[in-house]
């Protein structure tokens, strides 16, 4: 599966914009100010580049929050409980389904007895 949003932005660009940013922040009447001049010179939309501040900021300890490291460890510790739940109870899952695709093909096939019938009459 693709993400809906592509990354057009290396790493490095962006490391680059945040810095430049932070380090210009004091030439500019707000940091809005800053963040929506570097934006234009690099080609991304302000709000992206605000985004990519804010999340720097809680990363390096600056702000609080939870920082990429810890949203990627949740995510995997995530991944991994409903991986074991679905082995756990896909037996029952794989059971339940089969049950549903027999009920669907009796009454498909009940409905083409019935229409099959109206035909004969």
């Amino acid at each position: 599966m693709t993400s809906k949003t592509t990354n057009k932005f290396s790493p490095e660009v962006r490391a680059r914009a945040v810095r430049m940013v932070l380090d210009h922040e004091a030439e500019h009447p707000s940091r809005w100010a800053a963040i929506m001049s570097i934006a234009g010179k690099i080609g991304c939309t302000a709000q992206t580049l605000n985004e990519w501040v804010k999340k720097a900021e809680v990363d390096s300890g600056r702000k609080p929050g939870l920082t990429t490291d810890m949203i990627g460890n949740t995510l995997e510790l995530l991944s991994i409980g409903v991986c074991t739940r679905f082995r756990r109870y896909r037996g029952s899952i794989a059971v339940g389904f089969i049950r549903a695709v027999e009920r669907k093909a009796h009454l498909v096939g009940d409905i083409r007895e019935q229409r099959a019938d109206l035909r004969q009459q």
